[in-house]
């Protein structure tokens, strides 16, 4: 039996669910066991064999008796009449034992099926009758039924009504010509009203098409109300009209997601207006991120509303990838100063909506338990905070370094966010959230990269770094096996990049110091990968062969990536340390790290540094000795042992048998 002793409340219940789900399981296996073995056992009874053999082991026919005579004709007995001679009593089937569920005979003595094919008709019917269908079976069918349903019922559905809604967003921003600006608004809200009339008049009779239908309708006419002023092609209204419009719209989506208590559907909605603001976004530039903004907000109230975790995550995921995508348009010429504050305001304000968003559901988990959430909405609300966060650092960094206007001082960017993440990390951890780790690890990461900001060894490699370094964490912690074949990738892009940037150029302290520091993490991916637990398989979820073959094949290659990632980390502290110091100089900071890693493979206990360190003896060694190959007439001109490179030589040496 595992030690569960050291787990979180939130692991445990995990943990219950599992073994429940799993429990299920084999009951309804049995259940369909017995079942198979019932119906074949009635159906050996049954077989024209049986039947056959009846037949020939019949006995012979008995004389006819005489008639029957008068009561008083007969004469009366003397004695008392023995008593009938009863029938043996058929064989009971045992019942069913109340953990496995009643309903189903068992049939673990088989004494009347043994007897052969004479079982005479009054057995075979005291029979108990076969059961129905088993629960099993019968939900084997409605899954393949429910497959065909989707797919015709449901996602044609939603793909339609994403293509008619792309269908009015291009109809605002190119048809203008041929029509006024207010044409197309009485067209958009007449689409909106006719959709949500369509779908109101199917939706008792076709729920599961009449509500997408609805919310597409809805989402129409949010779009017309932000386009009648901030899309160029239809523009009508002022600000004020239009921003009134547009509140009336999420008013109605929420409305209708009260009613409905439907979180697909709200989703859908969302969905939706993404997709339209984003069609019309080249128009009305910077205002389409307004119409996100506007968006991001509905799914937090949606959520505070009625605990939609899985809706929060989606539009943490729809905010930061629709303004991602928005920021690849074409837009009017402005000045990168002007560029640079818009994206980073917004995206400041998606990251303040969703952290606010996560430490509402922390103090209601804190307040009333976990109990009150499915183990799917505890895991996309564990996702909601880290999510927003290494996606609100990715994308302000990378709006920094396009921009250029503040690279210099993006220490006064990390410093807070760092400082941010230290109070996050304390409130969870009152809360008693366990993964309160993950904001100290975020807390270190952004300091030491502000550091590095300060000091001027900041860089874009270094940074690639610290996000391979963050998504692996969250990986480990969240047992999220999709995000560490990210990190993996982040961290090759950080590799081509160091050979491929201007990073290679290594002339000053703060620049040399920053590029240990991105191959320092390499070492400490290392080390979590040599960690490394393997997942296991949620049996509450369906998952599809492919994807868990794919999970299980990176699950194996986590401890082998573990020293390559050592390895090159050597090969980056090498090669700069080569970059920087002169060649009389060169062995000092290479044997440093070598011996630095030796003490750090002993009190770790780990092995995959040991590669590192050879690899930095072999280099130091060939470093030394690579002015002109040794030859034999040469040896009488060899330093001697107490020259500076004999003794860095034997230090090498001794290190490296004692890495090994």
């Amino acid at each position: 039996m595992n030690d569960d002793s050291n787990l979180s409340r939130e692991e445990l219940l995990n943990r219950i669910e599992e073994l429940s789900s799993r429990l299920s399981s084999m009951e309804r296996d049995i259940h369909k066991t017995r079942d198979e073995i019932l119906g074949l056992k009635i159906q050996l009874t049954k077989s024209p064999e049986s039947t056959v053999k009846q037949e020939t082991k019949q006995p012979a026919p008995s004389p006819p008796l005489p008639p029957k005579t008068k009561t008083e004709d007969q004469p009366r007995s003397t004695g008392s009449s023995a008593p009938p001679k009863p029938e043996p009593p058929l064989p009971k089937p045992r019942g069913v034992s109340p953990e496995l569920g009643s309903g189903y005979p068992s049939f673990a003595s088989t004494e009347a099926f043994e007897a052969g094919p004479t079982v005479s008709k009054q057995k075979l019917e005291a029979l108990p009758p076969r059961p129905p269908r088993s629960e099993s079976r019968k939900k084997s069918d409605s899954e393949e039924m429910d497959l065909e349903t989707r797919i015709g019922a449901v996602w044609f559905n939603r793909i339609g009504l994403v293509i008619l809604v792309i269908g009015i967003a291009l109809m605002a921003r190119y048809i203008h010509p041929y029509m006024q600006p207010w044409h197309k608004v009485a067209i958009g809200y007449l689409f909106a009203f006719v959709l949500f009339g369509i779908g109101k008049f199917f939706e008792e009779k076709l729920q599961l098409f009449a509500r997408p239908v609805m919310a597409g309708g809805m989402a129409v006419a949010f779009f017309t109300s932000f386009a009648g002023h901030f899309v160029e092609a239809m523009e009508c209204l002022s600000l004020w009209p239009s921003l009134i419009l547009m509140t009336a719209s999420i008013a109605w989506i929420v409305g209708m997601a009260e009613k409905w208590q439907s979180e697909p559907t709200a989703g859908l909605a969302i969905f939706l207006g993404h997709v339209a603001a984003y069609t019309a976004g080249g128009d009305s530039d910077t205002f389409s991120l307004m119409a996100i903004f506007f968006l991001s907000a509905t799914g937090c109230a949606l959520f505070i509303r009625h605990d939609w975790t899985p809706l929060n995550l989606f539009t943490v995921l729809a905010a930061f990838g629709s303004h991602m995508l928005w920021a690849f348009q074409d837009h009017p010429p402005s000045t990168p100063r002007i560029q640079f504050w818009v994206n980073f305001s917004f995206l400041t304000s998606y990251y303040v909506l969703f952290t606010c968003s996560d430490l509402v559901y922390r103090w209601r988990v804190f307040e009333r338990g976990l109990d009150r959430y499915t183990k799917i909405q505890r895991q996309a609300a564990r996702l909601v905070g880290p999510a927003a966060l290494v996606l609100y650092a990715s994308l302000a960094t990378l709006f920094f370094e396009h921009t250029k206007i503040y690279w210099d001082r993006i220490h006064f960017y990390w410093f807070p966010l760092a400082a941010l993440q230290v109070g996050l990390a304390y409130f969870h951890r009152e809360k008693r959230n366990a993964d309160y780790p993950l904001y100290g690890v975020a807390a270190t990461v952004f300091f030491t990269l502000g550091l590095a900001s300060w000091l001027g060894g900041f860089s874009l490699n270094l940074a690639l770094a610290a996000e391979a370094l963050m998504l692996l964490v969250l990986a480990k912690r969240l047992r999220l096996w999709f995000l560490n074949p990210l990190a993996q990738i982040v961290l090759i892009i950080n590799f081509l990049h160091f050979w491929n940037s201007d990073a290679r150029d290594i002339d000053t302290w703060p620049i040399f110091i920053g590029s240990v520091a991105t191959a320092l993490v390499y070492f400490v991916k290392s080390r979590i990968e040599e960690t490394w637990e393997k997942g296991v398989r949620d049996e509450t979820v369906t998952e599809s062969v492919y994807i868990s073959s794919l999970r299980e094949t990176f699950d194996d290659l986590v401890k082998p990536l573990s020293y390559v990632h050592a390895f090159g980390g050597a090969v980056l502290l090498f090669y700069q340390c080569g970059q920087f110091f002169d060649r009389e100089y060169g062995p000092l900071p290479v044997s440093i790290f070598a011996s630095s890693l030796i003490f750090a493979s002993l009190i770790l206990r780990s092995t995959v540094l040991v590669p590192a360190v050879w690899f930095l003896g072999l280099g130091l060694i060939l470093r030394m000795f690579q002015v002109e190959p040794i030859q034999f007439e040469m040896a009488p001109r060899v330093e001697p042992l107490s020259s500076p490179k004999a003794a860095w030589f034997l230090a090498v040496l001794s290190s490296t048998l004692l890495a090994l």
